[in-house]
């Protein structure tokens, strides 16, 4: 049975360890390269209040999680959600945990005042069907330009 737990981000050493796997399987299949985390920029997110880490365990292992920051908009005066991270062990999809990890994220960005928020995805990993069915719209287009 897999359980889903708000937790703090793991910003340690020690408790990085347990999703280092996950973070690596995520970086290679997004950008072919293990994922290089800013630990020093997530602790300050989280201890600013503002960060979100929910997280799938399956028999206490972690199989999936979802990372949301929020932040004041600088163009209107509302409080905005950023759907950071969001991985699920290929093992484990296909059973709705990305999902759960991402509603339960949602509901955790409405407590914290959030009235909307955004997630930029990859153009190869679009999922349409599940991010319209979880309530979003495109809204435009992500332009990167490497400088």
């Amino acid at each position: 049975m897999i359980g889903y737990e708000k937790e703090d981000f793991p910003c340690r050493p020690d408790k990085a360890e347990e999703f280092r796997s996950l973070w690596d399987a995520h970086g290679i299949e997004v950008k072919g390269k293990p994922l290089c985390l800013s630990f020093s920029g997530y602790a300050r997110i989280e201890d600013d209040g503002r960060l979100i880490w929910i997280v799938a365990r399956d028999e206490g292992v972690p199989v999936g999680y979802s990372c949301h920051w929020w932040y004041q908009s600088l163009h209107f005066d509302q409080r905005v959600g950023h759907d950071d991270l969001w991985f699920v062990a290929p093992s484990h999809r296909g059973r709705g945990i990305g999902r759960n990890v991402k509603k339960i994220g949602h509901a955790e960005l409405r407590m914290a005042g959030a009235v909307e928020t955004e997630d930029m995805i990859r153009i190869s990993y679009e999922h349409p069907r599940l991010m319209s069915g979880l309530g979003f719209e495109v809204r435009g287009t992500w332009w990167m330009k490497k400088l």
